[in-house]
């Protein structure tokens, strides 16, 4: 479905994701108490879906069965027929244990019965207490978490370096340091020149690839420069960080 399609499935993602709240499950920091900005956030990316998928059709609509419906459908298909052991296996794992069906019970399942609810033996006070001591011993203070491989990836840096330095660190071991055992560096150099050579409509459109460029020697490599780059984006979280990320990274493809 080309470069709509692209967009499209991924203004899907961001909205169920949202709407389900599954960032939890990743360790993503996100507002999740704030229910009307997440239903706006969703139905934002929803809508942007439609649109896009829309757009993608109409581009083909003289061959759309062939283009989209059947590799659609044929994909839906193969899906369903890959989650739906998985998928009864915990929905019967769940009615044995008697827990209410719910997203993380589709996807987890119940290996083991539920703990007594005694929450109602307590007062308000205990069970907010109790409910922030899990909180903080999840979460550090500044809200990174504690978990191995998320650090191992992500780091430990602040706001959305952690997201956009993200190459650049694995492809440098820079959070794992060891031995080199693979090549994803050489083809990370070479990634950003090749747009430089695109074929482009206008010559000033060859503009964007080479502004990434210079972005990212300023932004890893040039020491005085990446302190401030870096500063600048530590001060920048998600959600809203995602169209930071989306413009430095997607953008220039269109």
């Amino acid at each position: 479905m080309g470069l709509a399609g692209f967009y499209g499935f991924f203004a899907l993602f961001v909205g169920l994701f949202t709407k389900l709240g599954l960032w939890a499950m990743l360790n993503v920091a996100y507002p999740k108490d704030d229910v009307e900005l997440l239903s706006t956030v969703s139905l934002i990316a929803f809508a942007v879906a439609v649109m896009c998928f829309a757009y993608a059709i109409h581009q083909h609509r003289k061959d759309s069965v062939r283009f989209v419906a059947a590799p659609l459908l044929a994909f839906f298909v193969a899906a369903s027929i890959a989650l739906t052991p998985w998928f009864a296996k915990n929905i019967r794992e769940g009615i044995e244990q008697k827990v209410p069906l719910s997203v993380s019970v589709l996807i987890s399942g119940v290996l083991f019965p539920s703990p007594a609810d005694v929450s109602s033996l307590r007062t308000p006070e205990e069970n907010a207490a109790i409910s922030k001591a899990k909180e903080n011993a999840a979460m550090s203070a500044s809200g990174k978490t504690t978990n191995e491989d998320l650090g191992r990836y992500f780091g430990y840096e602040n706001g959305i370096n952690n997201h956009l330095k993200l190459p650049f660190n694995l492809t440098y071991q820079r959070n794992q340091p060891g031995e080199y055992t693979e090549i994803t560096f050489i083809f990370l150099a070479l990634l950003p020149a090749v747009f430089v050579f695109l074929a482009f409509r206008h010559p000033a459109f060859a503009l964007a690839p080479v502004a990434v460029f210079l972005f990212e020697y300023f932004y890893f490599w040039n020491p005085r420069t990446s302190v401030i780059l870096t500063e600048f984006f530590s001060n920048v979280s998600l959600p809203g960080g995602y169209f930071v990320i989306a413009a430095i990274t997607l953008l220039p493809l269109a």
